[in-house]
């Protein structure tokens, strides 16, 4: 079931053996067996697919038919060059994500939510004053 969501999901984009493979972190000959279903993704590969192409895993998996996920990742249908998941510097970033230590993640999401709160005290602050 994977194997034939994938192949439909990737023509439906119009995209790359490839430029799939490359996005997951998987050389292009693994993807094509899991395109083939020669191989099942592992469970890191099945969440990196589903981004790929914002459908949740139990759709890959043929759990449901149901194609979207309850929160799109993107709302402009996947367009590359608006979608951070694509963005070079993003995945050049997070490239070795996989290496990082529990401590590393966690001061990251705390960086994440303090850039949060600045902007939306800034947010707030804009929109006090044009008041």
């Amino acid at each position: 079931m994977i194997n034939e969501r994938l192949r439909l999901l990737r023509k439906e984009f119009n995209v790359t053996q490839n430029k799939v493979a490359s996005y997951i972190g998987v050389a292009r000959a693994t993807y094509t067996n899991y395109e083939s279903g020669k191989k099942k993704p592992p469970y890191e590969q099945l969440i990196r697919l589903s981004r790929f192409f914002n459908v949740s895993t139990d759709y890959l998996l043929g759990v449901t038919d149901i194609k979207d996920l309850p929160c799109k990742l993107n709302t402009t249908e996947n367009n590359e060059s608006t979608n951070v998941l694509f963005d070079k510097d993003i995945q050049t970033a997070f490239a070795d994500y996989n290496n990082w230590t529990v401590k590393e993640k966690e001061d990251l999401l705390d960086y994440i939510e303090f850039q949060k709160m600045k902007r939306n005290k800034k947010l707030n602050k804009n929109k006090n004053t044009s008041n």
